[in-house]
């Protein structure tokens, strides 16, 4: 397991960054890292790929493709993360988790029908749909930056507030 801390001091709140499907794209995860840290919040970027990165579609897709035929060592670096953030002094012990795509779009319909199940369960969320950006936007915002700029941003403020609200209460 290969585990990167990016950290500001004084942070008590933490939140595990899951990489993309797309492994060459570490430096996306690294400047929203960042951008957490900018935050308060200790930020962990946790790699998937055991320290591979893809320079091609074919390689990344190669890359998912382990990781997916391994989902138990997925999940168990995945829970190390959390361990490791939980068991930190500087932290209060909650720990939020964003990711990316894992390998491809998820249809809208089973992304509506997640969203009512975690509403049905009583779990806070906030999902929206930006059907006018393309998969993967927000890793990607310079490929199209008139389209996606706007969309861009009303993710990452929403999910700043939705973080605020379950993190740091």
């Amino acid at each position: 397991m290969c585990l990167r801390s990016l950290e500001r001091s004084g942070a008590e709140f933490s939140v595990d960054l899951i990489p993309p499907g797309r492994p060459y794209n570490a430096l996306g995860v690294r400047q929203v890292a960042d951008d957490f840290a900018a935050e308060g919040y200790i930020t962990l970027g946790v790699d998937l790929y055991s320290e591979q990165v893809g320079i091609s579609r074919e390689e990344n897709v190669a890359l998912m493709m382990v990781a997916n035929e391994n989902m138990p060592s997925v999940i168990a670096n995945l829970n190390a993360a959390v361990a490791y953030l939980k068991g930190r002094p500087d932290v209060t012990g909650k720990v939020g988790a964003m990711g990316w795509c894992f390998g491809g779009g998820i249809p809208s319909e089973q992304v509506l029908a997640f969203e009512a199940a975690l509403t049905a369960a009583g779990i806070e969320n906030d999902v929206d749909i930006y059907d006018a950006v393309g998969h993967g936007f927000w890793l990607r915002i310079d490929d199209d930056v008139d389209v996606r700029s706007a969309a861009g941003l009303d993710a990452w403020t929403r999910l700043k507030s939705f973080l605020d609200r379950n993190l740091r209460d």
